[in-house]
This record gives structure tokens, sequence and C-alpha cells, in this order.
């Protein structure tokens, strides 16, 4: 990599200065993968989802089909978009999901009582027969999820886990107001090595 000096500044063809490149080389030799938050989340996902299937018994009606149902069960009938935003969920993911479970009949399209040109998305009895069926076994699967923990944290950890997850209800005014909702760990960072410093 060769190296040229711009403002003063010695810097590499990648246009990091010697010190930038010095601070990512540490950084890449003290990260630790296995303490990462975004790693270990995806990790829980997968236990998540095993801990699901191996309750509910369920290979056919995923996590993300239970939540429909749960949804429309509670809610009662919702149009795509409205059905996407309760899930967090893409338009393409959700018209994808719902073909699949408008295919098993388990929740059909109705035109709206007050708009006939809008299209709502309804449980239906195979449906609702579905849910009742597992949602006993889905409880136990987060019961499950949770159990290696204390009893005291389990709160703990799900609020978090809300903030976590809620976080980019407040991206927009975070973008207009650069300066606030700014959080920073104080302190040593958990997944990163802490080096020895010099005596």
């Amino acid at each position: 990599m060769s190296k040229s000096k711009r403002g003063g500044v010695d810097r590499r063809d990648d246009g990091a200065t010697e010190v930038e490149h010095e601070a990512a080389r540490r950084l890449a030799d003290d990260f630790v993968l296995h303490r990462a938050p975004g790693y270990l989340l995806r990790q829980l996902d997968s236990r998540a989802a095993a801990l699901y299937e191996a309750h509910t018994g369920q290979g056919d009606l995923t996590p993300r089909q239970f939540g429909v149902l749960l949804t429309l069960f509670q809610m009662g009938p919702l149009s795509q978009t409205e059905l996407g935003n309760q899930l967090h969920l893409d338009r393409s993911t959700s018209g994808e999901m719902l073909q699949r479970m408008l295919e098993r009949k388990l929740v059909s399209r109705q035109p709206r009582k007050e708009d006939r040109r809008a299209i709502e998305i309804v449980l239906t009895p195979q449906g609702r027969s579905a849910l009742l069926k597992t949602v006993e076994r889905a409880s136990a699967a987060q019961q499950a999820l949770l159990s290696p923990l204390p009893d005291y944290l389990r709160p703990v950890f799900v609020k978090c886990l809300q903030i976590l997850a809620e976080a980019d209800v407040t991206a927009a005014s975070a973008q207009q107001n650069p300066n606030e909702n700014q959080a920073t760990i104080v302190g040593e960072l958990p997944w990163v090595r802490p080096r020895q410093r010099p005596q």
C-alpha cells in the first residue's frame, strides 16, 4: 500500500491516515465477535426459532405466521400495510408470507366496509383454530427462551430488548436533532478485549 502526503498528513491510498489505520488494526485484533450484541442477537434468534419449533411441533406455521394470526385475532381485520407495520415487516416479505397463508386458508382478503376499494386481511376459522392450538405452546417456548436467566432479570432483559427493537421509532427525530438521543457506552466496550495499560 503506497502512501502520500496531503495537507501535511501522511495518508494511505484508501484515504486513511496512519493513525486511523493503526487504530482500525488494533480494533480488528481486539474485537471479540462472540461478545458483540448483533452477533448474540442473531444467535438468540436462531435459538428462539428452534425452541418455537420444538415446543409447538410446527414446521408449517412459522413464528412470523403465528404473529400474523395473533395480531389479527387481537386487532381484527387489517390492511397489508397496517399488518406489516404491526409486525415490522416490509411489503415484499409480508406479501409473500400472506400469499402462502391465503393458499392454506389461514387468512382471507375482503373489501373494507368503509371503503370497498380498500382490501383488508381477515382471520379465517381455520386460522383461528391453528392459533388456538398453538398459542399455549408458543408461550411455553418464550418461557423456555428466558429460562437460563434468574427470575428477577427476565423482565429487565425483555425491557432492554424492547428498547432496542423500538429504537427505529425515534430515528426520524434523531436525524432532525443529531445531537439528541445519542447514547454512548461508558467505560470499556464489552466486545473489545481490554488492553494492558503501560505502568
